[in-house]
């Protein structure tokens, strides 16, 4: 998908506001002309507004499912589940599985929260076609001494694998300050 194609299908708001004031434009020449032939253009730009909110809606990016990904493994981490949380991982990354068996069972997660929002690059000319998505996160994890708060700066490798997107690598590291609100993720 080109770029201009999946800024456009991403997110339709910049052609919302534009639109908007278009049609703020279009209005007042109409109020102070009194020519209700520029309402056809009026008319115009309703209808690319809604051709975009209609993308929007029926064409689902790439992003958009890895944030699903992103969603579904805070909502599996936090719920200790094992097997959702293998779901999600790649059959290759066995490195990546065994380390996800191993924290499962010595810790607890308690809460899981994505605190930015993911910045994801899609790779359409490799095969598989691979993704990385970079991200702040902060976990509450109980361990027999006690509850700690643990925000990480994120950034997991994700590859195409039987019509899905699948983990294949995840690195993490500490956030100094422990709010998790990193504005500066690479």
């Amino acid at each position: 998908m080109s770029d201009f194609l999946a800024w456009f299908t991403d997110d339709p708001t910049p052609i919302l506001i534009g639109g908007g004031l278009a049609l703020a434009i279009l209005a007042a020449i109409v109020y102070f002309t009194g020519r209700a032939a520029w309402m056809f253009g009026m008319g115009i730009v309703v209808a690319i507004m809604g051709l975009a909110l209609l993308t929007d809606f029926l064409i689902v990016t790439d992003r958009e499912l890895i944030n699903e990904v992103i969603a579904e493994g805070a909502t599996a981490l936090k719920s200790n589940q094992l097997d959702n949380v293998m779901r999600l991982v790649s059959p290759s990354a066995n490195e990546l599985q065994r380390l996800a068996r191993d924290t499962m069972q010595s810790v607890k997660f308690k809460d899981v929260r994505v605190t930015t929002t993911p910045k994801i690059v899609v790779n359409q000319l490799t095969t598989p076609k691979t993704a990385i998505a970079r991200f702040a996160a902060v976990a509450d994890v109980g361990t027999t001494s006690g509850t700690f708060k643990v925000p990480r700066r994120v950034e997991v490798h994700f590859e195409w694998q039987k019509d899905r997107w699948l983990v294949s690598h995840a690195d993490w590291s500490s956030i100094i300050g422990g709010d998790g609100n990193e504005n500066e993720i690479p």
